[in-house]
Order: C-alpha cells, then structure tokens, then sequence
C-alpha cells in the first residue's frame, strides 16, 4: 500500500509548482490525519464496546466505521477541505459514503485477515488495519471529491462540461 502512495505523490509533483503542491498535500494530510484520529478513536473505542457487548467482531466493525465515518465526513467539509467543495451537498456526501464504503470493504477484508489468518487479536489487528483504510480513504477523497488548491488539478477538473462550446467550422 505504501509503494503505490509513494508513486502517486511522485508522479503528481514532478513539475513547476512541485514545493507548493506538496505542501498542500501534506498540509492537507496532516488536518485529515487530525479528523481521521478522532474518528478512529471513536471507530477502535465503540469495536471493543460491541464486541465486549457480544456482538460479532465483524458487525460491530461495520457499525462503529460507520460512526467514525460521519466524524470523518463532517471534519473533512468543516475543518480539511473548507471552501474547496466540488459539488453540490447531495453529490458530495454520495461520492464521500461511497468511497466510505469502499473502505469499509478494504477495513472489514483485512481486519478479518489480521484476526483469522494472522491470529491477532481484534484490537491488535485494528492498528495495520486502520493505516491502510486511512491511506485509501485519504487519497480518494482528495483526488475524487474535493477542488484541490492552485496548481493542482484533480479527477473534478478533468470531467466534461457543459459550459464550453466547440465550434467545428
């Protein structure tokens, strides 16, 4: 996971504004690391609740992703990305539970990997677990969802557009 991160930000920097698109990566790395924290905690912190509370380990990851999910998204328009939504509310909380859910799969396989291949226990396996879906869920979001800052382009600005008109004469 880590070898495909590092290809994406060296292919994305090469070029004139390589220092500064770093920086805002790494700037904005750092607020959703802040946000993705505080949601983990919560995610980690309710797991061992449900499980503790006997329901399956499997389940109770499904239900408390999803808690930090909401956290994650209300941190991400209010404290990472504000001011550079791409779409309207509606679209944009689509496309971010989606992805959401996306990592939830990535979370649910490679939890039960760590616990029944591995032989981890479930608050061990958490950790790794928590690292990959941070780095998938980081990365989609930034390159799908929200407008990246000057001199960055991402998958928004390339969709097609209704306002430009061609003229083939």
């Amino acid at each position: 996971m880590i070898v495909p991160a590092l290809c994406f930000i060296k292919h994305r920097f090469a070029g004139k504004d390589a220092t500064r698109s770093l920086a805002a990566l790494l700037s904005d790395l750092w607020r959703y690391g802040l946000c993705s924290a505080l949601a983990l905690a919560l995610d980690w912190g309710l797991l061992l609740v449900l499980v503790h509370a006997g329901m399956n380990y499997l389940s109770a990851a499904a239900m408390s992703f999803c808690a930090g999910m909401v956290l994650t998204y209300l941190g991400s328009i209010f404290f990472v990305y504000r001011g550079r939504r791409a779409y309207p509310f509606l679209a944009e909380a689509t496309g971010f539970l989606l992805i959401g859910f996306a990592g939830l799969f990535v979370n649910v396989v490679l939890l039960f990997g760590f616990v029944k291949l591995c032989g981890l226990s479930v608050g061990v396996a958490k950790a790794p677990t928590a690292a990959g879906v941070f780095l998938f869920n980081f990365l989609s979001r930034r390159m799908l969802l929200f407008v990246s800052r000057p001199g960055m382009t991402n998958l928004a600005d390339l969709a097609p557009r209704s306002d430009i008109v061609v003229d083939l004469e």
